[in-house]
């Protein structure tokens, strides 16, 4: 019985040493959210500035275009923006019909900055297809398939409405070259 009365004794001193303390913590509390509400009262917000991106990959061959792919995005300076365009291609990985998908395509992230002299832009473009090796015949071979892929990352700043080339590479097996042009315009 004495186990007994001590553990009543010892919950009753908890109970009241929580009533005691409770008021002070609730004080406590109200006094920091009256801290974080000021900190967090909503001022007039500012509009951040659009920007239209017109990006032009094209793939050049005796420095006349034979191909090119436009891409386009509105972009809220300060944000990452992203665009993916493609296709998921099966490619034959072993003689047992046993295929592998490969993410073929074009990825293009892009953060503009609003910078002196101009519009900075960050920018990551890839690049990727598939290709065939010829025979002596100029058909497509069969086989497996080459994986091209073309990466630039450019940290830049462009002038507002004026396209501009922001990376240019050659094809390491071939004749042919690439580049990527962008046209940066604030939008509003």
């Amino acid at each position: 019985m004495h186990k007994w009365k001590f553990w009543y004794a010892v919950s009753l001193a908890i109970v009241i040493g929580l009533t005691a303390v409770a008021p002070m913590l609730a004080q406590e509390e109200k006094h920091e959210d009256k801290q974080e509400n000021k900190s967090e009262a909503p001022g007039p917000l500012k509009a951040a500035s659009v920007y239209r991106l017109e990006f032009v990959f094209s793939e050049l061959q005796d420095n006349k275009i034979v191909n090119s792919r436009a891409y386009e995005m509105l972009s809220q300076a300060g944000q990452l923006n992203k665009i993916r365009a493609g296709a998921r291609m099966p490619v034959l990985t072993g003689e047992a019909a046993l295929f592998q998908y490969v993410d073929i395509g074009m990825n293009i992230d892009c953060r503009v900055e609003e910078r002196e002299g101009g519009i900075g832009l960050k920018i990551t473009a890839d690049s990727s297809s598939l290709s065939y090796p010829e025979t002596d015949k100029g058909t497509a071979a069969p086989g497996h398939p080459i994986v091209q892929q073309f990466r630039s990352q450019v940290d830049t700043i462009v002038s507002p409405g004026k396209p501009t080339i922001v990376s240019r590479m050659d094809d390491p097996s071939s004749k042919r070259r690439f580049q990527l042009e962008v046209t940066a315009s604030k939008a509003r």
